[in-house]
């Protein structure tokens, strides 16, 4: 359970970190910079960054993959920390924005989306009540799935939209 304290440092940095660009879904083609975030404490996180990586950089695409881990989870709110975030984001200007993050890390999901200048963001689970993402995938029946299938599902939609 969530303690009030930690809803409102949460509620405070969604707050202070909301970009202001707003989004849309648009074809793959029109995205130049793609920053895609993974567990990177799951034990396929090498195999997901290295098909991701495959994927973007053989269609010409930047790419960023950010891993948040548990040394790179702030406790207290429960987002990514500044200094991983920002080594891994060298200037913030992604046109895409990719979240393959499980329930696990999901405020750290969430306020990654909300923080993005990204002109699309897609996501694989809902964050509540207020809507984060332009796509969402989902397990049928809300089942679990790895970060593979859900990149790969992501994929799937992405290769369909015109």
């Amino acid at each position: 359970m969530t303690s009030p304290l930690r809803l409102l440092i949460q509620h405070i940095m969604v707050r202070r970190n909301a970009s202001t660009i707003p989004t849309c879904i648009r074809p793959l083609e029109e995205f130049k910079r793609i920053l895609v975030l993974i567990d990177g404490d799951a034990y396929d996180a090498a195999r997901v960054a290295a098909n991701v990586e495959d994927f973007f950089i053989s269609r010409g695409k930047e790419l960023t993959v950010l891993a948040a881990s548990r040394a790179s989870i702030n406790i207290f709110s429960g987002s990514v920390r500044k200094k991983f975030r920002l080594a891994a984001r060298e200037d913030g200007d992604e046109d895409l924005f990719i979240s393959l993050i499980p329930r696990r890390y999901a405020f750290a999901s969430k306020f990654e989306a909300i923080a993005s200048p990204a002109k699309c963001k897609i996501g694989c689970s809902t964050t509540g009540q207020k809507q984060v993402f332009d796509l969402t995938v989902t397990a049928p029946d809300n089942a679990e799935f790895g970060q593979l299938e859900a990149f790969w599902a992501v994929v799937d939609l992405l290769d369909h939209i015109q």
